[in-house]
């Protein structure tokens, strides 16, 4: 075993900071993985409010916390954690990982109270009550391999743990996850319409087609096969051809390009405003 490897099999113990939407997310995440079943873990409201701490141990102080745990999860507006940044400045050490969740964070901000420590900034799909919800993450450079792994452990039962390289890339991960869902739901829906015009009853074709999608997703996932291959692997007979031209004649490719283009631009424009 390698040394991230032993790191990561050792599971840091987890806080949290705040109870939002995100934070609560990341509970159940870590509840329905082995590590985590059956573990109160600690709690932090800013501003010693009590709050609704859910299933947590709630505990009165910043140092308490950061002496339980070893990955905090901070969920609460970064005004709130601009209070108790003071503690947190005096409490966090080398063997702490601090995981900013959410939106409304920037690293370079975060550092000029918490300089050269390790931070993670982290993101969870939307549409996290159907199926495994998607999870992506930016680790900061001073993070060690071990601790990366050992963050990555964490969420060993997901499907889906996308690693960005850029905290930029949060951007264009927000803009998918915004526009992909409906974007899926317009085709099916489309696509039933066809059928019901060619005399299929359309409740029927909409869960034929739900079917079709949701066995083309899982080949894909669990072959690990590039899409373009798995067209050509499903261009079996003239007619699935003949359907392909008129998508490629009607420019689907393109559209659906600028779609995520026009999404992750309408997302920064909106940041701007605000």
């Amino acid at each position: 075993m390698n040394e991230p490897e032993a790191l990561a099999s050792a599971a840091p113990r987890v806080g949290f900071i705040g109870w939002g939407v995100e934070n609560q997310a990341m509970w159940e995440l870590l509840r329905a993985s082995a590590d985590g079943a059956g573990e109160e873990m600690p709690f932090f409201m800013p501003g010693n409010r009590p709050g609704d701490a859910g299933p947590l141990r709630p505990l009165p102080t910043v140092e308490g916390l950061f002496a339980a745990s070893e990955t905090i999860m901070v969920d609460a507006p970064p005004e709130q954690v601009d209070q108790i940044m003071p503690e947190m400045r005096l409490s966090i050490t080398d063997r702490h990982v601090l995981v900013l969740m959410g939106e409304g964070w920037s690293m370079e901000a975060v550092w000029r109270h918490l300089n050269e420590r390790k931070l993670v900034r982290c993101l969870i799909s939307p549409f996290r009550d159907a199926g495994q919800p998607l999870l992506a993450f930016y680790s900061a450079p001073y993070l060690e391999p071990g601790d990366v792994a050992a963050f990555r452990a964490l969420f060993a039962h997901l499907d889906a743990v996308l690693e960005l390289q850029d905290e930029t890339q949060f951007q264009v991960v927000q803009g998918l996850a915004g526009i992909a869902p409906a974007a899926f739901y317009t085709i099916l829906d489309a696509m039933a319409d066809g059928a019901l015009m060619m005399g299929l009853p359309r409740a029927e074709a909409l869960r034929f087609m739900a079917s079709v999608l949701l066995n083309a997703a899982q080949t894909m996932l669990e072959s690990g096969k590039h899409p373009a291959l798995l067209r050509e692997e499903a261009l079996q007979f003239n007619l699935a051809a003949s359907g392909l031209m008129e998508l490629e004649s009607a420019g689907l490719r393109g559209l659906m390009m600028r779609t995520v283009e026009r999404a992750v631009a309408r997302l920064d424009a909106t940041r701007k405003e605000d």
